[in-house]
C-alpha cells in the first residue's frame, strides 16, 4: 500500500488512547484484538477472497497508518491492495481445530508497528471439504468489537451476492473519518458540557481503587483466560434467576464481579469499568472503525445483604434528566433532548 498524503487526520479520542499506550510498550501485542468464524458448509475460496477484498476496500479503517507529528499522532489513508490472504489447509491434522488454534495464538503474539503495519491479519483454514474457520486479527486503533460485527456481516451479504451471480448490494459503511466528525460535533455541543459536568459531580468523592493484588502489575503481553461453555438449561437458569431479580444476566454477571470484589476486598464502594459502544446516530452504527470506551460504574455494597434484596446494578443516570434509560449516560435516546 502507498499512503495518501491528503488524508492527514487527528485520531479520535479512542483512537489517541490506544496510540500513546501503545507507544508505551512497542513490542506488547496486548492491543491485538479478534475474531474467528467457523463455517460449516461448502465454501468457494476464489469468490470467499474477492468478497474479503471488497468488504475490506469498503471499510476505510483498513486503509489507516499512524504516524507522529509535531502536532500530535495523525492517522493516514494509504491506496493499494496488496494485504495477503492466508490460506491454510489443516484438514489433515488430527485435531484441525486445534491447529488453527495454534496458529491463531502465534499471530496474535505479533505486535503491530503502527506507522508501518501490517495492522491486520487475513485467513482462511480448511478444516475439511465443507469445515472452514474465517480468521481476522486487528489491532484495536482499526476496530472496537461491534465493527467486527460489521464486517462480518457485509462479508456475508457480499459472499452471497457473487455465489448466485447476482448484483453486490451497494455498501452501507461511511468514511472512518465520521467517527472523528460526530466526536468533534459532540465536544462542541451543549451536550458535552452537561455530561461533563454530571460526570465531574458524580465522581467528586470517588472511592480509592480496590484491586485483587497490593500493586499494578507491569503490562503483559497476553491474558489469562478460561473458558466453560454453558448448556442450554443452565444459560436459562441464569436468565431465569436475572429475571426473578428484576434485571437480566449481563447485569447479573455484573453483581456476581461487584459481589466477588466486595467479599475479597471488604470495599464497600466499588467502581466497576463498563465497556459501551458510544456510538449515537444512524452514520456511526454503519461506521466500521474505533468508538467503543469504558463508563465508570460506581456501586455502594453491604456486607450482609438480607437474602433475595438483590437489585441490579444501577445504569449510569442520563446527564441530562437523571433517567436510567439503557443507552447508558450521554443521553437517553433523545426523549430529554
Amino acid at each position: 500500500m502507498s499512503v495518501h498524503e491528503g488524508a492527514a487526520r487527528p485520531l479520535s479520542g479512542a483512537q489517541e488512547g490506544l496510540w500513546f499506550a501503545q507507544r508505551l510498550d512497542p513490542a506488547n501485542p496486548a492491543y491485538n484484538t479478534a475474531e474467528y468464524v467457523e463455517i460449516h458448509g461448502p465454501v468457494d475460496p476464489e469468490r470467499f477472497e474477492a468478497a474479503l477484498r471488497q468488504t475490506v476496500s469498503e471499510a476505510q479503517t483498513f486503509a489507516q497508518r499512524f504516524t507522529d507529528t509535531p502536532d500530535g499522532p495523525r492517522a493516514r489513508l494509504l491506496t493499494g491492495d496488496d494485504w495477503p490472504l492466508r490460506f491454510v489447509d489443516i484438514s489433515a491434522e488430527a485435531d484441525p481445530h486445534a491447529a488453527a488454534m495454534a496458529w491463531i495464538r502465534t499471530d496474535m503474539a505479533s505486535a503491530a508497528d503502527l506507522a508501518e503495519g501490517p495492522l491486520f491479519t487475513q485467513a482462511l483454514f480448511r478444516a475439511g471439504p465443507d469445515h472452514w474457520f474465517w480468521f481476522l486479527r486487528a489491532h484495536h486503533i482499526l476496530l472496537d468489537g461491534y465493527s467486527y460485527k460489521l464486517v462480518a456481516r457485509r462479508l456475508a451479504e457480499v459472499y452471497t451476492a457473487l455465489a448466485a451471480d447476482q448484483e453486490v448490494p451497494a455498501s452501507p459503511f461511511l468514511p472512518v473519518g465520521r467517527l472523528q466528525q460526530e466526536e468533534e460535533a459532540y465536544r462542541a455541543s451543549a451536550r458535552f458540557e452537561r455530561d461533563r459536568a454530571y460526570w465531574t459531580g458524580r465522581f467528586a468523592d470517588a472511592p480509592e481503587a480496590v484491586g485483587l493484588t497490593e500493586r499494578a502489575a507491569a503490562p503483559a503481553p497476553g491474558f489469562l483466560r478460561r473458558t466453560t461453555l454453558l448448556t442450554q438449561a443452565q444459560a436459562e437458569q441464569l436468565s431465569a434467576a436475572a429475571e426473578q431479580l428484576g434485571g437480566n444476566r449481563n447485569e447479573l454477571l455484573l453483581a456476581a464481579v461487584a459481589a466477588y470484589l466486595h467479599r475479597v476486598t471488604a470495599a464497600t464502594e466499588l467502581v466497576l469499568g463498563v465497556p459501551t459502544m458510544s456510538r449515537l446516530g444512524s452514520s456511526v452504527l454503519r461506521t466500521p472503525g474505533t468508538a467503543s470506551n469504558i463508563l465508570p460504574l460506581r456501586l455502594a455494597l453491604t456486607r450482609t445483604p438480607p437474602p433475595g434484596s438483590w437489585s441490579p446494578p444501577s445504569r449510569p443516570a442520563c446527564a441530562t434528566c437523571g433517567c436510567t434509560s439503557s443507552t447508558g449516560a450521554r443521553t437517553c435516546a433523545g426523549t430529554c433532548g
